[in-house]
């Protein structure tokens, strides 16, 4: 007798990041390749008055750490929106980006939003230029708020 597997998803199908994006509005900055993300949200120890033990690890600040190891930027793009700062003074102005991943479609198109960090600043990176592109590597972001469940 054969066995059927149910997965997550409005379908049942699985459901696969294979688009993930740096937007910045409605403009994309660039395609990632590969990326891992830490949901940090620093539980605190809580206890009682007159007890050493702990009743609850409640949340004190959420955290969003996005590295990502490769990812192709639209230089373009980059330029003519002036996402590329020049210089620290260029830096404080403050420029957040998001990083969207969407579910697996057939090609070139985009599938329903899995997870979007929102609001993300880059902490530090690496950037390459090479013939007709620039490439981003081992680059750090911050997201202040994270939406979406990857189903």
């Amino acid at each position: 007798m054969a066995t059927t597997y149910e997965f997550p998803g409005a379908d049942g199908a699985s459901q696969t990041g294979n688009l993930i994006q740096l937007e910045f509005g409605d403009e994309v900055l660039g395609t990632i390749a590969s990326m891992s993300v830490n949901d940090d949200y620093g539980p605190e120890p809580v206890s009682g008055i007159g007890s050493i033990q702990v009743y609850e690890y409640p949340p004190s600040m959420a955290r969003h750490t996005i590295s990502v190891e490769y990812a192709v930027l639209k230089k373009n793009t980059l330029l003519s929106l002036g996402v590329v700062p020049e210089n620290g003074c260029d830096r404080l102005k403050g420029l957040e980006l998001d990083i969207v991943i969407y579910s697996k479609q057939p090609c070139g198109t985009k599938g329903a939003v899995l997870r979007k960090y929102r609001y993300c600043s880059l902490a530090s990176g690496s950037f390459n230029v090479q013939a007709h592109r620039v490439v981003m590597s081992n680059a750090t972001f911050n997201a202040r708020d994270v939406e979406g469940t990857f189903v």
